[in-house]
């Protein structure tokens, strides 16, 4: 998967998000943007698939499908596993067939569009 870096996310335009949205794509071929202007996306971003937080996470998106389906809601998952090991995890909650972003070199993770800075946890104490 090769990402182009962005500037700062309080200044990326709707043509830069699309951009990103667009590069993004699931272990199915479709691209996020593809994804996002068919339907609602519920993006769920994992750590791996050994944290609990990250099985919890997964098993609730399983326990809501109904009503994310009611909504119109399609879940997406990105991961950093590989989508060898990422498939047990997802039919093991019955939502094998949920969209899937394998990133294991966490190129997503890094976007600044979605803000999700890898730091010590000890230092959100420092942060205004």
């Amino acid at each position: 998967m090769e990402l182009q870096p962005m500037a700062d996310a309080g200044t990326d335009s709707q043509d830069d998000v699309a951009q990103a949205l667009a590069s993004i794509h699931t272990e199915s071929g479709a691209s996020l943007l593809a994804l996002a202007e068919a339907s609602p996306v519920l993006l769920v971003f994992l750590r791996h698939f050994g944290c609990s937080f990250c099985r919890q996470a997964i098993s609730d998106v399983a326990d809501l499908r109904g009503e994310l389906d009611k909504r119109g809601v399609r879940p997406v998952f990105v991961h950093l596993g590989t989508p060898e090991r990422a498939k047990p995890f997802f039919d093991y909650y019955g939502i094998g067939d949920v969209e899937r972003v394998s990133d294991p070199e966490a190129a997503v993770y890094r976007l600044p569009l979605f803000a999700l800075p890898r730091m010590h946890p000890a230092l959100n104490l420092f942060q205004a």
